[in-house]
């Protein structure tokens, strides 16, 4: 009798053991299919039908809907050049250019892939018609609690976020091939002790 009480409690332990590994692994899953590009990170195949059984639970988990590569490629991005992690109390800089794609847009969101609203009377995303480029179609885009004058997308918040990417109608994957293309730089530029 003893031995049947001590089996089943192996098997409790077990089967709590391994749900909460497979949900630490889906709370920080990268995907295996994953495209880097100057650490912005995306995964062409999430809204397809190649997408693993793994990346369709990380869909639910975040209600997100993805869109097929042919459609959007979703970009995501948590550090800033340095490797720090992107923090609210701090500024940033993102310059460059994003080239082969006819519409951008992005926005913040939180460390489980939600949207952060901003203040009231300011967007919850830059879109790429908004934003004022020079003669050779680069930006200088100013991420701050602070306002600022040019390109700017207001942060509000407490500990760290990350930067999301949406990029329609982009060749970057088609037919497993992949396009190059370039992504913005993110440079720290003033962060007030804590």
């Amino acid at each position: 009798m003893p031995s049947i009480f001590y089996l089943s409690i192996i098997i409790i332990v077990g089967l709590i053991g391994s749900g909460l590994s497979v949900a630490s692994m889906l709370k920080n899953s990268t995907s295996p299919y994953g495209l880097e590009i100057n650490q912005w990170r995306a995964d062409p195949k999430s809204g397809g039908l190649e997408a693993n059984p793994y990346q369709r639970d990380l869909t639910a988990i975040s209600g997100s809907l993805p869109l097929n590569a042919n459609e959007a490629v979703t970009f995501h991005r948590a550090t800033d050049d340095t490797g720090e992690r992107l923090n609210f109390r701090c500024t940033y800089k993102i310059s460059d250019e994003i080239s082969n794609t006819r519409f951008w847009t992005l926005n913040l969101v939180d460390n489980q892939g939600r949207v952060i609203k901003p203040s009231e009377g300011y967007n919850i995303a830059l879109y790429s018609q908004h934003l004022i480029f020079d003669t050779k179609g680069k930006f200088l885009l100013t991420l701050s609690p602070q306002p600022h004058s040019g390109n700017w997308l207001p942060i509000k918040g407490e500990g760290q976020f990350r930067l999301t990417l949406r990029m329609y109608d982009t060749p970057i994957v088609s037919n497993s091939e992949i396009f190059e293309t370039n992504l913005p730089n993110i440079a720290r530029i003033h962060c007030p002790e804590s």
